[in-house]
């Protein structure tokens, strides 16, 4: 069943038309399930709506199934809100992405690892808003094999991400290429939290 361009827009018509999703019981799973690109990326978040119902709680897509490793405090999350978790982690790999950009390869305790974690946060806040993100990004920190010291890194720099796209949406000036900036000037500065930082020459 076709669905007609509406408030959606055109491309997640498109999307979802294309992908030859059914509407039913299983909507919601093969919605939020359905690959993505640049152009449709948000699209997974109004699966409920192109779906033109609620999802059933039987029938809500679960993330674990795709993501095994989650924490159990993810976990929660995920049964409570999948569709926006589903969109939680698109954002990740669009933050790994924007970071691979930079660095070229991603380590753990390095200047990419902040990358990751502050504008993930970032992306988060802009999205959602500063409490989901929060939860979204304090339920990732849970994982009780990585080292203090890694996660005292991460936890500092999620928070100074979720501040800094806060002020940025609070004056309306967010955008992808402002949270970048942001991030490359707040490293400069030295108000990110580095344990094992790059040579210089990797860096450049």
């Amino acid at each position: 069943m076709f669905i007609r361009s509406n408030a959606f827009g055109d491309d997640c018509v498109a999307w979802f038309n294309d992908s030859k999703i059914e509407l039913g019981q299983n909507c919601i799973i093969d919605c939020a399930s359905t690959p993505v690109d640049m152009s449709t990326f948000t699209c997974p978040s109004q699966c409920d709506d192109l779906c033109k119902s609620k999802p059933r709680e039987k029938y809500l897509f679960k993330l674990t199934d795709l993501y095994p490793g989650l924490t159990p405090q993810e976990r929660a999350l995920a049964s409570k809100y999948p569709v926006k978790m589903l969109t939680a982690y698109q954002l990740s790999w669009k933050a790994e992405k924007a970071c691979m950009s930079i660095y070229g390869s991603t380590e753990t305790g390095d200047e990419s690892d902040a990358c990751r974690h502050y504008i993930w946060a970032s992306y988060l806040v802009n999205e959602f808003d500063k409490k989901m993100a929060e939860d979204i990004l304090n339920a990732h920190e849970q994982n009780p094999n990585q080292p203090q010291e890694d996660k005292a890194m991460d936890l500092a720099n999620n928070r100074r991400g979720t501040s800094v796209a806060e002020d940025l949406k609070r004056s309306r000036t967010y955008s992808d290429s402002k949270i970048i900036e942001s991030f490359k000037i707040d490293l400069k500065k030295g108000n990110l939290i580095i344990l094992r930082p790059r040579s210089k020459e990797e860096i450049e």
